[in-house]
């Protein structure tokens, strides 16, 4: 009988299933259903929870159904975008928000007044990440303020606060689990590091109560079952989408660098055991298992898919299917700063705008398109120089996945930037196959980590 594990990924753009057989390692089946993005004024970015749900169930299924005539699945992971947080209501298990999505910038206000009071100094320190409105806590705290469906639930004990892996899993489960993994944890901008426990200090900041939030336990574990025709399949990993990209890329030793381009970007550089500290860098946990912790370095670029979204908007792009022709044919030498959503790691400036020079008469719609793709990759270079300035990747290994890898002359260009070669991964859903790596490393929990890792040559060397 065929062996299976399933990896879900539920992003900002759609819902995934990967379905992983074992011993042979291979990518089975692949399941996508696309998820609207709502976009309501400056800095307000919405998902349908609702839409959420039935998306990555009806994956879900599918995925079990093409195993079940074939096989046996013998447990699930689930990966998520990790900053994106809604309300519910326990009593009657109806959300009482949209999900505000990890793009929403209506905290903004909220993050200028806690920072008159508490510096970001001190935030880092504390989480490893800089107070700013991407995170959930301080959206948690405008649901407070401007939610009033909010309060009798707050006053009666019965308001849950959690990302989108944390709601999946309570509504999979009924009810019985509502918990979170600590790289979703983290997200939250209220647990502690150092301490690996949500920190008191930052939850009274934000006026956010302990019994809203999910009980924490291991990324790799018990999550509890989806029950399908009759049968209980195990859950046995939530985890951020960045660090199940980093499982699903093998990039789990020290000094292995993931690079993540999807809606947005991502670099991700392992450092094992070790809570390394660089300016302007976020110190994530990459996963615990058993109780241990693993970490990462990591930067965000806050758009590359949707920059392409965005140039069709405009009119400049009309389907991403000529943008290599187009970056080939410029002439001109048009520079773009890319900050769509803000720039992230390492300048973390929320209110930057996107910019062009070198304009001229004479540019043409393939000149700007090419300087919105090396504009991406040089957010990516200012997050390698500041990480080298404490943390030298000699000997690193790259590696790239993510569906905007997939252009070939980003990455030509990018790995001529930064000085390294780059693998890109033949396997497009790195995180989801991540996530079934992770949940797979359940069985083994003394192994170093992890169990089956897809081997090198699913590596194109560019």
């Amino acid at each position: 009988m065929r062996e299976y594990w399933i990896g879900l990924d539920q992003g900002s753009q759609s819902s995934k299933a990967l379905l992983w057989e074992v011993p042979q390692r291979r990518v089975a089946g692949v399941w996508i259903r696309p998820l609207r993005t709502q976009r309501r004024g400056e800095g307000v970015v919405e998902h349908d929870p609702q839409e959420i749900f039935q998306t990555q169930t009806a994956v879900l299924r599918a995925a079990l159904q093409k195993a079940g005539g074939f096989g046996k699945v013998l447990g699930i992971g689930l990966c998520a975008q990790r900053s994106s947080v809604l309300a519910w209501e326990v009593r009657k298990g109806r959300p009482l928000t949209p999900v505000f999505s990890w793009q929403d910038r209506r905290a903004q206000p909220i993050c200028g007044k806690v920072l008159q009071s508490f510096g970001n100094e001190r935030w880092v320190e504390k989480t490893g990440l800089p107070l700013a409105p991407y995170y959930a806590a301080p959206k948690m705290r405008w649901i407070l303020e401007n939610v009033p469906s909010a309060r009798r639930p707050l006053d009666r004990g019965e308001l849950r606060f959690g990302q989108i892996p944390t709601y999946l899993v309570w509504r999979w489960t009924k009810g019985e689990v509502f918990a979170a993994d600590p790289t979703m944890a983290q997200r939250m901008l209220i647990w502690n590091l150092e301490r690996m426990a949500w920190d008191e200090e930052l939850m009274e900041v934000f006026g956010i109560a302990q019994d809203t939030l999910p009980q924490v336990r291991d990324t790799v574990g018990e999550w509890g079952f989806f029950e399908w025709n009759r049968r209980k399949i195990p859950i046995l990993c939530m985890v951020g989408d960045l660090q199940a990209a980093v499982a699903g890329l093998g990039c789990v030793r020290p000094k292995r660098t993931a690079l993540n381009y999807g809606s947005g970007g991502f670099w991700a550089t392992h450092t094992g055991a070790e809570a390394i500290r660089v300016p302007g860098i976020l110190t994530s946990i990459a996963w615990t298992r058993n109780g241990q912790a693993e970490y990462l370095l990591e930067g965000t670029v806050n758009a590359v898919g949707h920059a392409f979204i965005w140039l069709k908007q405009l009119g400049i792009l009309k389907t991403e299917k000529e943008l290599e022709r187009l970056c080939r044919a410029s002439q001109g030498k048009v520079l773009c700063r890319l900050a769509l959503g803000g720039l992230g790691a390492p300048h973390w400036d929320p209110g930057a705008k996107t910019s062009w020079e070198h304009l001229t008469p004479q540019t043409t719609r393939a000149d700007l398109v090419r300087a919105v793709v090396e504009g991406i990759a040089h957010l990516f270079k200012d997050i390698q120089e500041a990480i080298e300035r404490v943390y030298p990747l000699e000997g690193a290994v790259f590696r790239a996945a993510g569906g905007v890898s997939r252009l070939r002359y980003l990455m030509e260009f990018q790995a001529g930037l930064l000085g390294r070669r780059i693998e890109v991964s033949r396997v497009l859903e790195a995180s989801a196959l991540g996530a079934a790596v992770l949940a797979a490393s359940s069985l083994a929990p003394g192994e170093t980590f992890p169990l089956p890792v897809p081997p090198c040559n699913r590596f194109r060397r560019r």
